[in-house]
Protein backbone atom coordinates (compact mmCIF):
# COMPACT_ATOMS: atom_id res chain seq x y z
CA UNK A 1 0.00 0.00 0.00
CA UNK A 2 1.33 3.40 -0.87
CA UNK A 3 2.10 5.73 2.25
CA UNK A 4 0.52 8.47 2.68
CA UNK A 5 2.63 11.86 2.13
CA UNK A 6 2.75 14.47 4.89
CA UNK A 7 4.55 17.93 3.76
CA UNK A 8 5.31 19.20 7.30
CA UNK A 9 7.17 22.58 8.63
CA UNK A 10 10.27 21.08 11.12
CA UNK A 11 8.37 22.91 13.77
CA UNK A 12 6.02 22.09 17.17
CA UNK A 13 2.97 21.31 14.43
CA UNK A 14 4.94 17.89 13.41
CA UNK A 15 6.10 16.77 16.59
CA UNK A 16 2.69 14.73 17.27
CA UNK A 17 2.89 12.89 13.91
CA UNK A 18 6.52 12.01 14.43
CA UNK A 19 5.90 10.82 17.79
CA UNK A 20 2.97 8.67 16.46
CA UNK A 21 5.52 6.20 14.67
CA UNK A 22 2.51 5.58 12.18
CA UNK A 23 3.91 3.62 9.23
CA UNK A 24 0.70 4.50 7.27
CA UNK A 25 2.67 8.06 6.52
CA UNK A 26 5.57 9.37 4.76
CA UNK A 27 7.12 12.80 6.23
CA UNK A 28 8.93 14.85 4.42
CA UNK A 29 9.93 18.12 6.04
CA UNK A 30 9.40 20.96 3.74
CA UNK A 31 7.90 24.45 3.80
CA UNK A 32 6.80 24.33 0.32
CA UNK A 33 4.65 22.23 -2.24
CA UNK A 34 1.39 20.83 -1.38
CA UNK A 35 0.74 16.96 -0.55
CA UNK A 36 -2.30 15.21 0.93
CA UNK A 37 -1.45 16.48 4.15
CA UNK A 38 0.38 19.44 4.72
CA UNK A 39 1.22 20.56 8.13
CA UNK A 40 2.57 24.16 9.30
CA UNK A 41 1.79 27.44 11.36
CA UNK A 42 -1.61 29.35 10.65
CA UNK A 43 0.18 32.42 9.17
CA UNK A 44 2.51 30.39 7.07
CA UNK A 45 -0.45 28.20 5.62
CA UNK A 46 -2.01 31.34 4.21
CA UNK A 47 1.14 32.66 3.03
CA UNK A 48 1.72 29.66 0.85
CA UNK A 49 -1.98 29.82 -0.50
CA UNK A 50 -2.93 26.79 1.05
CA UNK A 51 -6.33 26.50 2.44
CA UNK A 52 -6.32 24.67 6.19
CA UNK A 53 -9.67 23.02 7.44
CA UNK A 54 -8.07 21.49 10.79
CA UNK A 55 -6.71 23.26 13.59
CA UNK A 56 -4.22 21.25 15.87
CA UNK A 57 -2.44 23.61 18.31
CA UNK A 58 -3.41 26.51 20.24
CA UNK A 59 -1.71 28.72 22.57
CA UNK A 60 2.08 28.62 20.92
CA UNK A 61 3.10 31.89 20.91
CA UNK A 62 2.46 35.58 21.80
CA UNK A 63 3.77 37.89 23.81
CA UNK A 64 5.63 37.58 27.17
CA UNK A 65 5.05 39.06 30.02
CA UNK A 66 3.10 41.66 28.22
CA UNK A 67 2.88 43.83 25.26
CA UNK A 68 5.88 46.35 26.55
CA UNK A 69 7.79 49.40 25.19
CA UNK A 70 10.30 47.48 23.39
CA UNK A 71 9.65 43.89 21.93
CA UNK A 72 12.26 41.86 20.53
CA UNK A 73 10.96 39.81 17.66
CA UNK A 74 12.65 36.62 16.11
CA UNK A 75 13.33 37.49 12.27
CA UNK A 76 11.16 40.15 10.49
CA UNK A 77 8.19 38.59 8.55
CA UNK A 78 8.05 35.65 10.71
CA UNK A 79 4.91 34.32 11.90
CA UNK A 80 5.39 36.08 15.53
CA UNK A 81 6.26 39.06 13.47
CA UNK A 82 2.74 38.93 11.53
CA UNK A 83 0.82 38.20 14.50
CA UNK A 84 2.72 40.95 16.79
CA UNK A 85 2.21 43.79 14.15
CA UNK A 86 -1.54 43.05 13.43
CA UNK A 87 -2.32 42.70 17.15
CA UNK A 88 -0.59 45.85 18.16
CA UNK A 89 -1.96 47.78 14.77
CA UNK A 90 -5.67 46.69 16.71
CA UNK A 91 -4.52 48.09 19.56
CA UNK A 92 -3.51 51.30 18.42
CA UNK A 93 -0.20 51.15 19.74
CA UNK A 94 3.41 52.24 18.58
CA UNK A 95 6.33 50.21 20.69
CA UNK A 96 9.67 49.86 19.18
CA UNK A 97 10.51 46.39 17.64
CA UNK A 98 13.93 44.47 17.45
CA UNK A 99 14.44 42.13 15.41
CA UNK A 100 16.98 39.20 16.81
CA UNK A 101 18.00 36.41 14.31
CA UNK A 102 19.23 34.13 16.98
CA UNK A 103 16.34 33.11 18.47
CA UNK A 104 18.31 31.79 21.69
CA UNK A 105 19.19 35.28 22.52
CA UNK A 106 15.46 36.82 22.91
CA UNK A 107 14.68 35.69 26.48
CA UNK A 108 18.61 36.86 27.44
CA UNK A 109 17.35 40.24 26.39
CA UNK A 110 14.58 40.36 28.30
CA UNK A 111 16.12 38.94 31.53
CA UNK A 112 19.02 41.74 31.00
CA UNK A 113 16.44 44.52 30.69
CA UNK A 114 17.38 45.32 27.37
CA UNK A 115 14.03 44.71 26.18
CA UNK A 116 10.68 44.51 28.45
CA UNK A 117 8.89 42.51 26.12
CA UNK A 118 9.41 39.69 23.76
CA UNK A 119 7.46 37.80 21.67
CA UNK A 120 8.00 34.21 21.83
CA UNK A 121 6.85 30.13 22.16
CA UNK A 122 4.75 29.08 25.32
CA UNK A 123 7.30 25.97 25.41
CA UNK A 124 9.68 29.48 26.98
CA UNK A 125 7.69 30.08 29.94
CA UNK A 126 4.09 32.06 30.86
CA UNK A 127 2.41 33.85 27.49
CA UNK A 128 -0.53 36.35 26.26
CA UNK A 129 -1.10 33.62 23.34
CA UNK A 130 -1.95 35.68 20.07
CA UNK A 131 -5.61 34.00 20.42
CA UNK A 132 -6.70 35.91 22.96
CA UNK A 133 -5.26 38.94 21.75
CA UNK A 134 -7.22 38.64 18.08
CA UNK A 135 -10.23 37.52 20.13
CA UNK A 136 -10.14 40.59 21.78
CA UNK A 137 -10.90 42.35 18.68
CA UNK A 138 -13.56 40.01 17.49
CA UNK A 139 -11.00 37.81 15.36
CA UNK A 140 -10.84 34.42 15.78
CA UNK A 141 -7.37 32.88 15.18
CA UNK A 142 -8.00 28.95 13.87
CA UNK A 143 -4.72 27.97 16.15
CA UNK A 144 -1.51 28.41 15.85
CA UNK A 145 -0.85 25.29 14.11
CA UNK A 146 -3.14 24.19 11.51
CA UNK A 147 -3.19 21.49 8.65
CA UNK A 148 -4.69 20.84 5.53
CA UNK A 149 -6.04 17.28 4.94
CA UNK A 150 -7.54 15.56 1.89
CA UNK A 151 -11.23 14.42 2.90
CA UNK A 152 -9.40 10.73 1.43
CA UNK A 153 -6.97 10.46 4.31
CA UNK A 154 -8.45 12.53 6.82
CA UNK A 155 -9.49 9.96 9.79
CA UNK A 156 -6.13 8.54 8.79
CA UNK A 157 -4.19 11.57 9.76
CA UNK A 158 -6.53 12.43 12.35
CA UNK A 159 -6.20 8.82 14.37
CA UNK A 160 -2.69 8.95 14.66
CA UNK A 161 -2.66 12.84 15.46
CA UNK A 162 -4.17 12.07 18.23
CA UNK A 163 -2.29 8.60 19.20
CA UNK A 164 1.25 11.06 18.65
CA UNK A 165 -0.65 13.77 20.95
CA UNK A 166 -1.41 10.66 23.75
CA UNK A 167 2.07 9.34 23.35
CA UNK A 168 3.30 12.89 24.55
CA UNK A 169 0.49 12.92 27.58
CA UNK A 170 1.83 9.48 28.90
CA UNK A 171 5.29 9.42 27.92
CA UNK A 172 6.33 13.00 27.21
CA UNK A 173 10.50 12.06 27.87
CA UNK A 174 10.79 9.06 25.55
CA UNK A 175 8.45 11.28 22.91
CA UNK A 176 10.44 13.98 22.63
CA UNK A 177 13.61 12.16 22.77
CA UNK A 178 11.98 10.15 19.83
CA UNK A 179 10.93 13.62 17.93
CA UNK A 180 14.49 15.40 18.80
CA UNK A 181 16.50 12.48 16.99
CA UNK A 182 14.04 12.73 13.67
CA UNK A 183 13.68 16.29 13.17
CA UNK A 184 16.04 17.73 10.61
CA UNK A 185 16.96 20.92 12.80
CA UNK A 186 18.33 20.43 16.04
CA UNK A 187 16.12 20.98 18.86
CA UNK A 188 16.05 20.09 22.55
CA UNK A 189 13.96 17.55 23.76
CA UNK A 190 12.86 19.84 26.67
CA UNK A 191 11.73 22.60 24.14
CA UNK A 192 9.82 19.66 22.29
CA UNK A 193 7.87 18.67 25.27
CA UNK A 194 7.09 21.69 26.64
CA UNK A 195 5.93 23.02 23.45
CA UNK A 196 3.48 20.26 23.20
CA UNK A 197 2.72 19.84 26.75
CA UNK A 198 2.42 23.93 27.55
CA UNK A 199 -0.01 24.49 24.53
CA UNK A 200 -3.60 23.45 24.01
CA UNK A 201 -3.74 20.23 21.37
CA UNK A 202 -7.33 19.75 19.95
CA UNK A 203 -8.03 18.48 16.53
CA UNK A 204 -10.92 19.69 15.30
CA UNK A 205 -12.23 21.62 12.10
CA UNK A 206 -11.48 25.31 11.07
CA UNK A 207 -15.29 27.12 10.39
CA UNK A 208 -14.58 30.60 9.54
CA UNK A 209 -10.87 32.15 9.11
CA UNK A 210 -11.88 34.80 6.86
CA UNK A 211 -10.90 37.74 9.10
CA UNK A 212 -7.88 36.30 10.17
CA UNK A 213 -6.71 35.46 6.59
CA UNK A 214 -6.95 38.86 5.64
CA UNK A 215 -5.42 40.08 8.49
CA UNK A 216 -2.48 37.72 7.92
CA UNK A 217 -2.31 39.07 4.52
CA UNK A 218 -2.10 42.71 5.78
CA UNK A 219 0.54 42.32 7.60
CA UNK A 220 2.63 39.59 5.88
Amino acid sequence: MEKIKILAAPGPVSYPIIAAQDSRFDIVFSKEGDADVVLDSSVSMIKRGLRANISLISGLSGFMPKIGNKVAIWRKGSAGDVLARAVLSLKGLSPDLIYVEDQARIRGMLSSGEVDSVVTAAANGRIIPFEELLAEHGIEMPGSCVSKVTESVRRDFIEAYEEGLRKFRENPIESSDFVASVLPVKTSPEFIRNAILGSRTAVKEISDDVEFTNLVRKFS
